[in-house]
């Protein structure tokens, strides 16, 4: 044969070499094609995908605009402690003095300007310091306590019901009928005596905690002078109050 004939046939030398790719160049080449990560300063919710990204300014704003709404909360909630503190009773948790008597002025600001009955109770308890004396001032100012906790129980929903002292209490009762005012510090008073009180961490049998009561309705008119209408309804359940003890306390005095 001719050496141009034997030259036509391919030699294994001429035939294509296969191709051949290492695991390492394989892992490289699939890294190529996979889209970049997140930058540094981008972050991921839990299971979502890379069209949910934040960036690190993003959750920081977002930290700060929750933590300025937590702040506000906070504040909102101690500025309502702080007025709730500002016109309360810390031992009964009855209205204070300067509470009162705002509330009292408005009650006659209501009742001049409807035509109605404002009536007021103003009550104490009886023989205080002989229980400060025998049991001690704890059970002195539990036995205020239960009291004023029993004013806040037993008065109508309307009443303002307040401690302006050391065992001196104040109901104002709008829309309240002489009758009416009577029949509540009756309530008041039976209350009272029956209640088994623990003072001091001892229990009491009933009867032992008993409350005088003065009471003082007005009609108030169009032409009441709003200056010295609670006043004066103040100062005549006073002297209401005075001679239901003098008739052995425990007991109600009506004066109108």
């Amino acid at each position: 044969m001719s050496s141009t004939l034997l030259r036509s046939h391919p030699t294994v030398d001429d035939l294509p070499r296969p191709l051949i790719v290492h695991r390492e160049d394989w892992n490289a080449a699939e890294e190529n094609d996979r889209p970049p990560p997140p930058a540094t300063d981008m972050w991921l919710l839990p299971g979502s995908d890379l069209t949910h990204q934040f960036r690190e300014a993003d959750i920081i704003q977002i930290i700060l605009v929750f933590s300025v709404g937590l702040v506000a909360a906070k504040l909102a909630d101690d500025a309502k402690r702080l007025r709730l503190l500002s016109t309360t009773d810390d031992l009964t948790g009855l209205h204070n003095l300067r509470s009162f008597e705002s509330h009292l002025a408005s009650l006659a600001s209501r009742a001049r300007k409807n035509g109605s009955t404002l009536s007021v109770l103003v009550l104490d308890v009886d023989h205080l310091k002989s229980l400060n004396d025998n049991y001690g001032h704890l059970a002195g100012a539990d036995a205020v306590r239960t009291v004023g906790h029993l004013i806040a129980q037993y008065s109508p929903a309307r009443a303002v019901a307040c401690r302006y002292g050391g065992d001196e209490f104040v109901v104002a009762i709008p829309d309240c009928e002489v009758k009416d005012a009577v029949e509540i510090a009756e309530l008041l008073r039976q209350s009272v005596s029956e209640v088994e009180p623990v003072l001091a961490t001892h229990s009491f049998p009933s009867g032992t905690l008993s409350i005088s009561i003065g009471t003082a309705s007005r009609l108030i008119g169009k032409d009441a002078d709003l200056s010295e209408v609670g006043e004066a309804l103040f100062r005549t359940a006073d002297q209401a109050l005075y001679r239901a003890k003098e008739n052995g306390r425990n007991g109600v005095s009506t004066t109108h």
